[in-house]
């Protein structure tokens, strides 16, 4: 037995992808369906199933249609299974088959199959097997459907298709309903949806104009006031450890701090370099110069290194800092 899996379209397809109103990033088409098909394969696999992929499963080229019906073709497939996701406002699962042929034979029940176990492993909306004339259905010789998961431009589907837990669902449907038809009785082990790490956060102010600043954590803001010097630093990490020091203007670097045992620089003496690092991730942060602009995030530790060793230009002070662990 031999499956074919189809991840539609490519990374940069255009006009693929989620609506910005309901995902700020525009997640790709591609890099959902592509999720989904991987997860399938994997399950098939697992027990014993071949499966090939029909697109670049770097996403890096959209290969056309016909080269990807030609390899079906030739592989001599049981069946293709082309996995997408919707646009167009609606909301659901719906499956595609080739013509009136194909939706009253066997082509039609595997595509239900498929399409009813997706919406109960989701509890999604059933749009339903439907007819469409696209070429990775048409033009592949074995039983063949296209699957639509769930629409990228709706504000109950996008925020679910962006989710681990669910591509493992879909994949999971997908998987069950194919071992289903083909009388496959091996045990499909559920997929463990990984378990996100514990964002660690940075809480860090600035000694400005006389006196400490408002803390601020992450990115969410600027510690500091554009216009006035920095002279002192203090940080801490909601998780771990934060080692940082700091160069005063005509001065030198000053000895290390570790979170807030210590401030960093010496109060009235302008800063003109910062040095930070971490036990608990990288840490990432960048400088404001005084009358001028942001400089690029930097990452290292190191005084020799004026290009990624620490933020800032020596003998140009700082007036503001931004840090987070990546």
């Amino acid at each position: 037995m031999k499956i074919a899996i189809d991840a539609g379209h490519g990374l940069y397809t255009a006009g693929k992808r989620c609506s910005k109103q309901f995902d700020e990033n525009e997640t790709r088409e591609w890099t959902l369906n592509s999720r989904v098909a991987t997860k399938v394969c994997q399950i098939l696999n697992n027990i014993g199933v071949e499966t090939i992929r029909l697109d670049d499963t770097t996403g890096e080229t959209d290969i056309p249609l016909n080269t990807r019906t030609k390899n079906a073709n030739n592989s001599n497939a049981d069946l293709v299974v082309s996995i997408h996701h919707n646009a167009g406002g609606g909301t659901g699962i719906e499956t595609y088959v080739y013509n009136n042929a194909c939706l009253n034979g066997e082509t039609g029940k595997i595509a239900k199959a498929i399409n009813d176990k997706v919406v109960e492993k989701t509890d999604m909306k059933n749009r339903g097997i439907k007819i469409g004339d696209f070429a990775i259905i048409r033009d592949t010789k074995m039983k063949a459907c296209l699957i639509e998961c769930g629409f990228m431009d709706n504000e109950k589907d996008t925020p679910l298709i962006l989710t681990e837990e669910y591509a493992n669902k879909v994949a999971e449907g997908i998987a069950e309903a194919i071992c289903n038809y083909y009388s496959i009785n091996k045990p499909i082990e559920p997929i463990p949806t990984p378990i996100e790490p514990t964002k660690v956060d940075v809480i860090y102010q600035t000694y400005t104009n006389g006196r400490w600043q408002p803390n601020v954590k992450n990115t969410e803001d600027y510690a500091g006031v554009f216009g006035l010097p920095v002279t002192g630093v203090y940080a801490n990490l909601s998780n771990g450890n934060i080692t940082y020091k700091v160069h005063t203007k005509g001065g030198r670097w000053l000895p290390e701090v570790t979170d807030r045992k210590d401030f960093a620089g010496i109060l009235g003496k302008h800063i003109d370099g910062l040095m930070m690092k971490s036990n608990n991730g990288t840490v990432r942060y960048r400088v404001h110069i005084l009358g001028k602009n942001w400089l690029p995030w930097v990452t290292g530790y190191n005084e020799k290194d004026y290009n990624n060793g620490y933020a800032g230009i020596i003998g140009q002070v700082i007036d503001a800092i931004q840090i987070e662990i990546v």
